[in-house]
């Protein structure tokens, strides 16, 4: 779910550089808009890159998934303040299922 809004949201990089070149705004902003926007992408990668991870340790998944479901859900937070409620749900949605299976291993027999 995560790979696919970050390649999502990627896909807008193309549109978004464009209309920041066609736009009246210093020329310092049309450097620097392009490479922030692929930030919530790169983002978007590096959650489901620890994700991943934490299904080969042995110990630590529930603190990896944790940080996952923090992350998340500040970003969703930022999805719905800035008007994008897709993103906001979908993020909202990784943040439960992430946070559920923290739980779930905090709750496991040793």
């Amino acid at each position: 779910m995560l790979l696919a809004m970050a390649a999502l949201h990627a896909s807008g990089y193309t549109y978004i550089s464009s209309t920041l070149r066609a736009a009246d705004l210093p020329d310092f902003l049309k450097q620097i808009l392009p490479p922030l926007f692929l930030y919530p992408s790169a983002l978007l990668v590096l959650l489901s890159i620890a994700v991943l991870v934490s299904l080969k340790l042995r110990t630590g998944q529930a603190a990896i998934l944790g940080m996952v479901t923090s992350v998340a859900a500040a970003n969703a937070v930022f999805g719905f303040v800035l008007g994008g409620p897709i993103p906001g749900f979908v993020l909202t949605s990784a943040a439960m299922v992430f946070g559920l299976a923290a739980v779930a291993l905090l709750r496991k027999p040793t």
